[in-house]
Parts: structure tokens; C-alpha cells; sequence
């Protein structure tokens, strides 16, 4: 009988331990004892591994951060009286102190026109408290701008960067406006703004291009975006998961996946090999009909895309976020909102492990995810049953 080599034990070892693992999650209220608060979150983690999130009180109207130390939970208000769109993003800087991207609305009447004014603001902490700009602002008399789908990251000159999405339309808003992709980034002249993509239809009909973007960096640089698009008439519900990445030559567009599968959600995460790993929400091509909806994933190798589905059911996979580990393993958090539970899914050489984080009542939309030194992976997510913020870290 031969004896077992070291990589057979090695190999051993590993399944053993790929069997037998089982994260011990964790979790916490933050905030929403008074109102309903935690809807549109986003969460960093400090060079200490504590977490920082951005959310949205949406009782009160109060956009907040919060924060974990030594002595718990502190929350602090960033900007009170506003409506805000539907998502937040933060990053930490080099020093360790929280940027935090968002856009509001307001409509109001001027010489009896409606009016709709949309703001892109990038709110930041330094010593001396906390500071707003407004990166860019639009106002529409007569019809309706959105400012939306802000993504924040840091370049490797620690300067903040922004996607978004920019949608105009002249009411009634019953065709399509004009929509765009577009990247601000702030050096020490301000803040400048680029499209990165744009429909080529005009407010015709056509693709809506922007939504649901998210930012990262490859090590030379340069920016890569994943976002979705929109088909308008006739094809109402014809979707694109589309990569947008800028290099010496100007902005690059491609298509990844298209089809009436697309969903509603995506994100973005550059490997340390500087390729892009993007997890999305899309249906069933063979199951549209009967509200079959994916978690999938794709990377970019040297033959192009690779597309898997991670989980499928009912309805699985809206509010996604990843990250990457040191080992570019992918940590992927989301929404099963047909058993309405927070689920988190990694990958190892044999497959993928999917975990159920929290599954007391109705909990896990919005998710954010975030990896400490260690790789564990720390989750901002909200309790729709409570109207609560909460938050899970894995040990």
C-alpha cells in the first residue's frame, strides 16, 4: 500500500475543513429604536477592523453614520431634512477618516412650473467635524432629473471618485429622457465630472444606461464600473450587465450578459491579478414567467467573461455586494427574499458555500459587505420587519 504523499494529506486536509466549516455569525441592532431607520447602507472597515456605516433615516429625514469603538455604537447625523435616493456609499482614507457619497431631491414652484432639483453630495470627517460638498447639482423646470446609484473608492492617489447615474426627462415622462454612466473624481482643483456611457437614442427610445453602478480600481489606476442598463420600448424589459473601464485611450463599454434575465442589482471587485469580478441579480431565462430569480456571478479571464449562478430560487439575490479577500476568493452578501433572510456565499476550490447570516423575520435587504485583516467578512444590512439597522461580522 502506498503511503499518502504530502499533497494527498494536504488535499485531505482541505476538503476536511471545506466540509466541516461553519462561520459563527454574529449580530447586532445599531440603530432604529425610535423610527425607521437602515435603508440604503454601506459599510467600511477602519486599519482597526471597526466597522463604519452609512444609512438613511427615512422617518426623520436624516442621513447617518455610525460607527463601532471600544465603547459600542456612535451615531452622528450628516445632513437632516432631506429626501434621499436610494443608495449610500463609504469609503475610509488614508487617514482613516469616513467619505460618504448619497444624492437627494426636492420639487418645488417657480412662477407656477414645477420644479425638480437633484443633488450628487460627497460628505467627509476631518478634525474638525464633518463637511458637504455638492459635486454636482441639477435642476429641471418641467420635467425630472435624477442624480442616483452613487459608488465611492478611493484612487490610488487617495483621491475620491464617484459613478452615477444621470437621467433627464421632460414631463410627462412617458418616453424615455436622456440617461448617462458617469465618474467624478476630486483632485486639488475640485471636483470634475466625465461620461463614461450614455443611450445613443437621445430621449428617443433606447438604452438607459448608469443604473445600479459600482466602482473599483486596478493597480494601474484606472477605474472599471459594473452597472446595468435598460432597453425602453418595445422591449420594456430588456436589461444588459454592462463593464465600463477607462484606460490611456478614454472609456472603454462592454456588454457582459443580456436578455430579459437581467435584474435590478450588481457590484464590483477588482482581484490583486487586476481582473473584474462583478456579482448581479438575474432571472431564469427558462423560469421568467414564474418569478424564478438568480444570484450570478462573472470574472473576467484572458478569454473573456465567465458567468456561474451561485444560488437560484424563488426570488434570490437583490441587494448583492462583494468583496474580495487577499486570496481574491470572492464574499458575496444578499437578499432570499422568498424565505426573507441575510445570506452570505464564498468560494473555495470546491464549489460554493452559502450560509444563511439572519433569518428572524424579514431581515437583509441592502446588504454591504466589508473583509477585515483576516478575510472575515462584516455585513450592514436592514430588519425590515423592525425598521431597524443591524449588523453581522463573522469570526
Amino acid at each position: 500500500m502506498k503511503k499518502p504523499t504530502l499533497e494527498m494529506l494536504l488535499y485531505f486536509l482541505i476538503l476536511l475543513q471545506s466540509c466541516g466549516y461553519s462561520p459563527t455569525w454574529r449580530t447586532e441592532t445599531v440603530d432604529g429604536e425610535n423610527s425607521n431607520v437602515g435603508k440604503f447602507t454601506s459599510i467600511a472597515l477602519d486599519s482597526n477592523n471597526n466597522p463604519h456605516i452609512s444609512y438613511y433615516d427615512e422617518d426623520n429625514k436624516i442621513i447617518k453614520y455610525a460607527f463601532k469603538d471600544s465603547s459600542g455604537w456612535q451615531i452622528e447625523t450628516i445632513e437632516s431634512g432631506v429626501y434621499m435616493n436610494e443608495h449610500s456609499s463609504i469609503a475610509m482614507d488614508a487617514n482613516g477618516y469616513p467619505y460618504i457619497s448619497y444624492s437627494t431631491e426636492q420639487y418645488y414652484v417657480i412662477d407656477y412650473t414645477d420644479v425638480h432639483k437633484s443633488e450628487l453630495k460627497c460628505a467627509y470627517k476631518d478634525s474638525t467635524g464633518w463637511h458637504i460638498e455638492t459635486v454636482i447639482s441639477d435642476e429641471y423646470i418641467g420635467g425630472s432629473t435624477i442624480l442616483d446609484f452613487p459608488s465611492l473608492a478611493f484612487d490610488k492617489n487617495h483621491n475620491p471618485c464617484i459613478t452615477y447615474y444621470h437621467y433627464r426627462c421632460q414631463w410627462p415622462c412617458s418616453r424615455p429622457g436622456s440617461s448617462y454612466l458617469k465618474y467624478a473624481y476630486k483632485d486639488a482643483t475640485g471636483w470634475h465630472t466625465e461620461t463614461a456611457d450614455i443611450d445613443g437614442y437621445s430621449g428617443m427610445g433606447g438604452l438607459s444606461d448608469g443604473r445600479c453602478t459600482s466602482l473599483g480600481f486596478t493597480s494601474d489606476n484606472n477605474p472599471h464600473i459594473g452597472y446595468i442598463a435598460y432597453l425602453y420600448p418595445p422591449l420594456e424589459d430588456e436589461k444588459y450587465l454592462k463593464h465600463a473601464y477607462k484606460d490611456s485611450s478614454g472609456w472603454h463599454v462592454e456588454t457582459i450578459d443580456s436578455g430579459r434575465t437581467i435584474g435590478i442589482s450588481t457590484s464590483i471587485s477588482i482581484a490583486s491579478t487586476d481582473r473584474p469580478h462583478i456579482i448581479y441579480h438575474a432571472w431564469d431565462q427558462w423560469n421568467q414567467f414564474n418569478n424564478k430569480n438568480h444570484l450570478k456571478y462573472t470574472y473576467k479571464y484572458s478569454a473573456g467573461w465567465q458567468i456561474a449562478t451561485i444560488d437560484r430560487g424563488g426570488d434570490i439575490g437583490r441587494y448583492n455586494a462583494i468583496a474580495l479577500d487577499s486570496h481574491d476568493v470572492p464574499h458575496i452578501s444578499y437578499y432570499d427574499s422568498e424565505n426573507r433572510d441575510l445570506k452570505c456565499a464564498y468560494k473555495n476550490y470546491f464549489g460554493w458555500y452559502i450560509q444563511s447570516v439572519d433569518n428572524n423575520e424579514d431581515v437583509g435587504l441592502y446588504t454591504a459587505i466589508a473583509l477585515d485583516s483576516k478575510g472575515n467578512p462584516h455585513i450592514s444590512y436592514y430588519d425590515a420587519t423592525n425598521k431597524d439597522l443591524k449588523y453581522a461580522y463573522c469570526d
